[in-house]
């Protein structure tokens, strides 16, 4: 006994290598009892090590040992084990236990399944537990509930109700923090009316220490503010404070967090007041709640002013603060601020994160949203913050937005590299992508990903009509249907333009006509005249939100309005998107580009275009060949209807235009209302645009430029050095490929009086004042 003490003193002071030699000593004189070797295996475990009182352990199990381990020295080493939570040496010692004489008590199952549970072995704990029953050794309340706790944190609610029940099946009273597990997992998981009984059970107790205490009110207060039952959630509330158990800071998040959520501002005001009233202190949890609510209901200077609150008292504010507060500052376009308050987020030592970025991207400039949100990308990467989807989306729509596909593609590939898993906002920028590069098989790929995932995915209002637009322009009418009925489950009105998108896709025996497209060509060909291209493109846009397809006439009129306004490279654009949607250009297509270019004196572009469309097998020099007769103006000779030359109003020879190539005509009205009549209208003698002629030996633009009159060997820069009538060619000819603009502006122009209407012609020939559409005059012709 005097070694054994001396044995402890060492230990205590730190000579480990001096204590173990005097155990050596003892032990291979035999001179040990087995409580003295169950205290050597506890000094060795406490003081030293694992190890130490692991060797003291094998000593004792030894063949030269003339003692015998008990069932106490098991229990020793079992617990020292479980407390520096190694498995492999708890489960030799449980085994050693069992090949012993000594069978195993509670006792050692509970050290056994308490030290298990820590670490989450389910299937070595339920193997104890059919190794108990096996034994018949009943489980006592306290194991079973060290079990549930597992199962709880496990989220598995067949094991806590397995537990629950098993206890009611041994006549076990569950405690309190049993019923707590019990009423929280099966709550959450599955139903709530479980849990309200349980917790009836509990307030049904005679038993005062398993009644429900603060704990269990907040647990079921939270299930039922979870599940939208905020009008329960109040009156369990009013029955804590009715049963006298004091609501903590917990109680008051719960039913801020619930309050704020549902909107409900006056009664979240007077919780906040009344918790200031019981004592507690307001955290950063509860100003957290405050500034989602008022975020919520677009109250900005109330965030604003509660940020600074919580600032002036000194609390330091959290990532979800700096979070909300620089949401309000990106709503409101303050810049500066939000800058500064990202700063002080940094100084703070508060890393932003990448909603925090993805704010700060929304920040974007008009007309520089590209760079503005790609540098703050790069500053992500170099920062080292992960990049999200949110990230991803916003670039690559900003991109889009800009026209700028290659970088789009580029940041597309950047997230499909780091295996970003896509959502909604995402799966839309990626659908808009594809349809932008005409990629008809990754559109339908994407859409179905979409449909296929939607059920998981958090998604909003506007996300999901842009993909119904984008599906339906690409042909994808049973996807966008599919979608429409997302809008309907969520009880969602869809905007006017996607309810006529979903109207036609309904409707799937009509067929789109000229008549559906017939209106958009008129804005286009009316701001074209205004040579406003930007709001032409947008009425182009808003054709194709309404899930209408763009035909020959609308890419005609776009390209006319690109024409007039002197801008040949959006007009090339917009002849090869023709191109890639199957659409053949005709005459109307190349005529008004190739008289942009000739103004613009891009020659060697013209020659081109020329070649290309010879090789489509239109002559854009009418002169050398006279044009067929189409069908549309022989059954008007036919039928006797008189008709007027198309160059009376334009002063151009007849064309094919519009999407049938159809020869186009309007009637002028004379000064007494009847229709002159043209007899020569087989004839092919260009007609003069004005009776004003140009000074002999001057190369005029309209003799150069008009139609018939223009060979591809005469485009020199000498030649075509005035080119001011250009822009009255073509608008001539955006009118007179349209019958029904024609005439109305034939009409117009007779209302209107000489002085009004005429544009003022020069001494030399050209043409000024092109502001407005041609307008025809008592017979006469202006650009």
């Amino acid at each position: 006994e005097q070694e054994m003490r001396a044995i402890e003193g060492l230990l205590r002071a730190g000579y480990l290598d001096q204590a173990f030699k005097r155990y050596k000593h003892l032990h291979e004189t035999h001179r040990l009892k087995v409580s003295q070797y169950d205290r050597c295996i506890r000094f060795f475990g406490e003081f030293d090590s694992l190890r130490s009182g692991w060797m003291v352990y094998d000593d004792f199990c030894s063949d030269e040992c003339y003692q015998e381990p008990q069932l106490s020295s098991h229990h020793t080493i079992m617990n020292i084990a479980a407390g520096r939570r190694d498995t492999a040496k708890l489960k030799e010692a449980y085994n050693r236990l069992h090949k012993s004489r000594f069978p195993p008590l509670l006792t050692t199952y509970k050290i056994y399944i308490n030290a298990l549970v820590e670490v989450g072995y389910v299937q070595d704990v339920e193997s104890a537990i059919r190794d108990m029953e096996a034994r018949e050794i009943k489980p006592d309340v306290f194991l079973l509930r060290s079990i549930m706790r597992m199962y709880a944190a496990k989220r598995s609610v067949k094991g806590v109700k397995a537990c629950y029940n098993k206890m009611l099946l041994l006549g076990l009273k569950p405690d309190r923090t049993s019923y707590n597990m019990y009423i929280n997992t099966i709550g959450r998981q599955e139903s709530v009316e479980e849990a309200e009984t349980a917790f009836k059970t509990m307030n049904a107790s005679r038993n005062a220490s398993i009644r429900p205490d603060v704990v269990t009110y907040n647990t079921i207060i939270r299930l039922q503010a979870r599940n939208g039952r905020l009008d329960k959630a109040k009156q369990l509330y009013q029955e804590m404070i009715a049963r006298r158990v004091a609501p903590n800071d917990v109680t008051f998040t719960i039913l801020l967090n619930a309050l704020c959520k549902g909107g409900d501002v006056r009664s979240a005001t007077a919780a906040f007041d009344e918790m200031q009233k019981r004592g507690v202190e307001p955290n950063i949890s509860h100003y957290n709640a405050l500034l989602d609510m008022y975020l919520k209901r677009r109250e900005h200077k109330r965030v604003f002013d509660t940020y600074l609150e919580v600032k002036r008292l000194g609390i330091r504010p959290d990532r979800r603060m700096y979070n909300l507060a620089l949401t309000a500052y990106v709503r409101e376009s303050m810049e500066v601020e939000a800058l500064a308050l990202f700063e002080d987020m940094k100084m703070m030592h508060i890393m932003p994160d990448k909603n925090a970025y993805a704010l700060l991207m929304r920040l974007a400039p008009s007309g520089n949203a590209a760079a503005h949100t790609m540098m703050w990308f790069s500053r992500m990467e170099d920062e080292g913050v992960e990049i999200g989807e949110i990230n991803y989306a916003l670039v690559i729509e900003a991109c889009l937005r800009e026209g700028k596909i290659a970088d789009a593609e580029h940041y597309a590939k950047h997230a499909q590299e780091n295996r970003v898993k896509p959502r909604m906002r995402l799966a839309v920028a990626l659908l808009r992508l594809a349809a932008e590069k005409q990629n008809i098989a990754k559109v339908e790929t994407i859409g179905k990903a979409i449909i296929d995932n939607i059920p998981d995915w958090r998604v909003e209002q506007n996300e999901v009509e842009t993909a119904i637009t984008l599906l339906a322009e690409a042909d994808f009418g049973s996807l966008a249907l599919q979608l429409g009925k997302v809008l309907k489950a969520k009880n969602w009105m869809p905007s006017r333009g996607v309810r006529r998108i979903l109207g036609r896709l309904e409707d799937g025996a009509r067929v789109q006509t000229e008549e559906d497209v017939q209106p958009f060509i008129d804005l286009i060909d009316r701001f074209g005249a205004q040579k406003d291209t930007l709001r032409a493109k947008r009425a182009f846009n808003r054709l194709l939100s309404e899930g209408l397809k763009p035909s020959l006439s609308v890419y005609n009129a776009l390209i006319r309005a690109y024409a007039l306004s002197g801008e040949a490279n959006l007009a090339l654009a917009t002849l090869e998107e023709m191109r890639s949607r199957g659409i053949s250009p005709d005459e109307g297509s190349f005529r008004p580009i190739f008289l942009a270019l000739v103004g613009a004196k891009k020659l060697d572009i013209a020659k081109k275009l020329l070649a290309e469309a010879k090789t489509a097998g239109i002559e854009l020099v009418p002169g050398r060949s006279a044009p067929a007769a189409t069908e549309h103006s022989s059954e008007h000779s036919d039928s006797g209807s008189p008709r007027a030359d198309a160059t009376t109003a334009a002063g151009n020879t007849p064309q094919a235009g519009g999407q049938n190539g159809a020869d186009k005509h309007f009637t002028v009205l004379s000064d007494d209302g009847s229709d002159d009549d043209d007899d020569n209208d087989d004839d092919n003698t260009e007609v003069p645009r004005n009776t004003t002629t140009t000074p002999e030996g001057q190369n005029g633009a309209e003799a150069s430029v008009s139609r018939g009159a223009i060979d591809h060997s005469e485009l020199t820069a000498e030649a075509l050095h005035d080119t001011s009538s250009l822009e009255s060619q073509i608008g001539a000819k955006s009118h007179a490929e349209d019958p029904k603009t024609a005439a109305v502006d034939a009409r117009s122009a007779h209302t209107v009086g000489r002085d009004e209407g005429a544009d003022s012609i020069e001494s030399n020939g050209s043409v000024s004042n092109i502001s407005s559409p041609p307008q025809v005059v008592r017979g006469e012709t202006s650009g």
